[in-house]
């Protein structure tokens, strides 16, 4: 996994040991909401993080299960095999792993890695939308004129953002009312007010596409809503790291 060429800002990479070893204690401390999953999704817990031992470089996450050893839990004991992120309130943390094991005070016990990977949290983790999402938003702007329909380019439990044409990006002014906004995830469909928030171009870690980027925030979504983009963004984020790493 050194080939940087394959990093991207969504996943900025971290080799430097202390840096790994501080982020690990953190999350010990913390009891840090854990996800350990195979490359292929079939196996996959939820749990949280237990002790970190950096002398032996040792990570545990908390079991409750009935197991009483390692045969019965379907892990794989390849090198690198397992794949684990913790969420932190300002970041989130991935990187692979291999199963050691189970230990049935300390819990699931897997190798310290040497190479993590974190996104930086801003008020909500995002998720970049690829044409294959095919997520589009409608609104109507200004409030009262012919509804508009936009492709998404990413999208947090916070807020969206989606394409406009460069001739037209001076008619969204960051701090006006965007008025309704209806989009679709996974087949359900989400109807919310929306404030504009900020107009940008393409930063160099992104594909540059026609038109330039409007950023809103929801402001009328309910908190199970919220839930629901939240749990989205973080599943689909795991399956691109997984892709990629």
């Amino acid at each position: 996994m050194s080939d940087k060429g394959r990093y991207d800002q969504k996943f900025a990479p971290i080799t430097d040991l202390p840096k790994i070893n501080s982020s690990l204690a953190e999350c010990a401390k913390v009891l840090a909401p854990a996800v350990v999953w195979t490359r292929n999704q079939e196996q996959r817990i939820e749990s949280r993080a237990g002790s970190w031992s950096p002398g032996d470089r040792i990570i545990a996450v908390a079991y409750t299960g009935a197991a009483k050893d390692t045969s019965g839990i379907p892990l794989p004991r390849e090198v690198n095999a397992i794949y684990v992120n913790f969420t932190l309130p300002h970041t989130t943390v991935f990187f692979r792993t291999t199963f050691l094991g189970l230990d049935r005070k300390r819990g699931l016990l897997f190798t310290g890695p040497t190479e993590m990977f974190e996104v930086q949290r801003r008020e909500a983790f995002r998720l970049r939308m690829s044409d294959s999402y095919g997520v589009h938003a409608q609104f109507s702007y200004p409030v009262g004129t012919p509804a508009q329909t936009r492709k998404v380019v990413d999208i947090s439990s916070g807020g969206l953002a989606f394409i406009v044409p460069t001739e037209a990006i001076h008619k969204f002014v960051p701090g006006q009312q965007l008025g309704r906004l209806d989009f679709q995830l996974r087949s359900r469909e989400f109807k919310t007010l929306a404030e504009i928030r900020h107009t940008s171009g393409w930063p160099p870690w992104e594909k540059v596409q026609d038109g330039l980027k409007v950023g809103v925030r929801f402001s009328s979504l309910t908190a199970e809503e919220s839930n629901f983009i939240a749990v989205f963004v973080l599943e689909e984020s795991r399956k691109i790291f997984t892709s990629r790493f």
